[in-house]
């Protein structure tokens, strides 16, 4: 890979992420956890500045470390969100379309 493609691709990277946390900030607007992910970021934002101002490289250190357990820490505080937005998931036309047309296939006819 030449620089202009791994820039390309850091590009595309990058924009494919900011729109997924986009969409899930907007997913989580609105709910019960919206104050949770409000205080999160602003404590994790917080501690980020402190740390590369003061140069704590201890506490930059242990933020590292501790970055897998604060990622299962949020699967867990979020677990009814994340299951409300796997459902919303399961139910988008293309999907119901095609269970539809399987259970045709199959003699399946639940109006029956």
């Amino acid at each position: 890979m030449d620089a202009a493609s791994k820039q390309l691709a850091a590009r595309a990277g990058n924009f494919i992420l900011a729109v997924a946390i986009y969409y899930l900030f907007r997913f989580l607007r609105g709910t019960r956890g919206w104050p949770v992910v409000i205080g999160l970021v602003v404590l994790l934002l917080a501690l980020a500045l402190v740390t590369t101002i003061l140069d704590l490289k201890v506490l930059r250190w242990l933020l590292g470390t501790f970055s897998a357990f604060f990622a299962v820490a949020v699967l867990i505080i979020f677990q009814p969100e994340l299951r409300r937005m796997l459902a919303e998931l399961g139910n988008l036309p293309a999907l119901c379309q095609r269970e539809r047309t399987a259970r045709k296939h199959r003699g399946h006819h639940p109006d029956r």
